[in-house]
């Protein structure tokens, strides 16, 4: 009997063993790196497709697998004696739950060899790491043009002064460029609110997690590199228990508007049971400031009242429980009460 218990044993510790090894050859970056390099030397377009996503950042254009892989054909027919190793030690990164990969590879092309800083970022997608962008340096700084100072810049500082709008799409950021062109900065499929602040993009992003009773979805305030997407946390818990959940998680950001001197992020969010909290939050540190109760809030950004805020606020007076609307500053001091929301509707309009 001890003999079968020691050979079950064994068995369950040889399974184990080989499933931390097939975990550990999964997550080897070195190994996916040199079979893309192989894929590609070898012009083995099957190989190569399987470990694409269905769309790439490539060489800072966006296109469909299909596209990437038309590209290769077409550059092996003009190239046909084109070969491609790597250099050296490949360099990997955590980035949130993408992997970047930096290393040199040298391209042979009739006789004459060139060696690029070049790169990959892995995501896992369904249990498999794709690779979701490809790049070298040399593409991303392709273009040198001189500033006022007489010196160069890449295209790709010139391009930041030249972003005409951030947008959403399935849940990712892209950001759009005045002469079309789109570059996609997250990858996660559950971001929302991008607002654009220069090198970085600040935006929420939704977290889904399974409950004892039923699934839900936190928040967390996010900032990302528009330059090589690393991402970090800005928050992602509040500094106190609300009311309704006795919970220190985010359930809700409601209306994010950003401060005058864009240092900040004010929002709504639940505090107690009969009323949720204007709060704002630190960008850099993550440090949270409570202002003042309201279910509703405007941010003035213009003209007289530039700075204030226009709340609506629940309050028991001589009718009972009411929201009252009233335009109050940063300490909460009122400035201005409103008879009702039509009217404080009708103000905001002449203060837009």
């Amino acid at each position: 009997m001890r003999t079968i218990k020691f050979t079950i044993i064994a068995f369950i510790f040889m399974i184990s063993l080989l499933s931390c090894n097939n975990q550990n050859k999964e997550t080897n970056f070195d190994d996916l790196v040199i079979k893309w390099n192989n894929a590609i030397s070898s012009k083995n377009i099957e190989k190569l497709s399987s470990m694409y996503y269905n769309t790439i950042l490539y060489y800072n254009v966006i296109k469909t697998k299909n596209d990437c892989i038309s590209d290769k054909l077409d550059f092996y027919k003009k190239n046909q004696d084109f070969t491609q190793e790597i250099l050296g030690e490949i360099v990997t990164n955590k980035i949130d739950d993408k992997v970047k990969c930096e290393f040199i590879k040298r391209v042979n092309i009739n006789d004459e060899s060139t060696e690029y800083s070049s790169y990959l970022i892995f995501r896992k997608i369904n249990n498999q790491w794709k690779i979701i962008s490809e790049s070298d340096l040399l593409s991303d700084n392709s273009s040198k043009i001189l500033d006022n100072n007489g010196q160069e810049k890449s295209i790709n500082q010139s391009l930041k002064k030249k972003i005409k709008d951030v947008k959403i799409t399935n849940g990712n950021i892209f950001i759009i460029y005045n002469n079309g062109t789109q570059k996609q900065i997250t990858f996660n499929g559950n971001d929302e609110n991008p607002i654009y602040l220069g090198k970085n993009i600040l935006f929420i992003r939704n977290i889904k997690e399974s409950g004892a009773q039923q699934n839900y979805s936190r928040k967390k305030i996010m900032l990302v590199s528009i330059d090589d997407f690393t991402e970090k946390l800005v928050t992602d818990k509040k500094p106190f228990k609300d009311g309704l959940d006795n919970s220190y998680e985010i359930f809700n950001i409601i209306n994010p508007t950003l401060s005058l001197d864009k240092k900040y992020l004010y929002f709504c969010v639940e505090r107690w049971v009969t009323e949720s909290m204007i709060v704002k939050v630190n960008i850099e540190t993550g440090k949270w400031s409570g202002l003042f109760s309201g279910n509703y809030f405007e941010y003035i950004r213009n003209g007289k009242y530039k700075g204030l805020f226009l709340i609506g606020r629940s309050e028991i007076r001589d009718k009972g429980r009411e929201i009252y609307y009233m335009l109050v500053d940063e300490d909460g001091i009122m400035k201005k009460e409103f008879k009702d929301k039509k009217s404080a509707d009708k103000f905001m309009k002449t203060v837009q």
